[in-house]
């Protein structure tokens, strides 16, 4: 394999670039989070066999936005892979869109934008926020359904795996 980390990290986000445009005008609406959310869970309600509630990600929300330690146990076994913020942090080729979305930077481009009266800026707050608050209602589901696996018997690995495959979002 030729292609070293810095390599790899920019034919990652070069090849990134066509579908991100392409999910842009559907994952940065407030009716697609909420939405996505409704058919996640009931999904992850089905294929569990009820073992995870529909109402289960709603415990979830503030341990998949601080990306937690239950997120990290998750993250280590792979269950986690296939978001655009989250594979990288293990990997690291998307650490500058991670860093964007922790240090809450939307919040204060959307705060300097107002206040400055720079409405790009504060719609790039505007949009950031809005595709953050999706992938964390989709990170919710994965760790409730991760905690449903463990709770039925499976080890650590093998719940993280049953929760990628029950929610494999780098497909969509």
């Amino acid at each position: 394999n030729n292609l070293q980390p810095y390599t790899t990290s920019e034919l990652i986000r070069f090849l990134s670039k066509p579908a991100n445009l392409l999910k842009a005008g559907t994952v940065h609406t407030p009716a697609f989070a909420v939405q996505n959310l409704l058919n996640d869970m009931w999904t992850a309600t089905m294929i569990t066999g009820w073992q995870m509630k529909p109402w289960h990600p709603f415990k979830y929300f503030r341990e998949a936005q601080s990306q937690g330690s239950l997120y990290k146990e998750l993250a280590e076994r792979g269950g986690i892979q296939g978001t655009r913020a989250t594979v990288s942090q293990y990997s690291d080729p998307l650490s500058e869109q991670r860093s964007h979305l922790e240090n809450r930077e939307w919040l204060s481009q959307l705060k300097e934008g107002v206040m400055k009266g720079k409405p790009i800026q504060a719609l790039k707050g505007v949009w950031n926020s809005i595709g953050r608050m999706a992938e964390i209602s989709e990170q919710s589901v994965r760790l409730a359904a991760y905690v449903a696996y463990k709770n039925a018997g499976y080890s650590k690995h093998e719940s993280a795996m049953k929760t990628r495959e029950l929610t494999d979002f780098s497909a969509g």
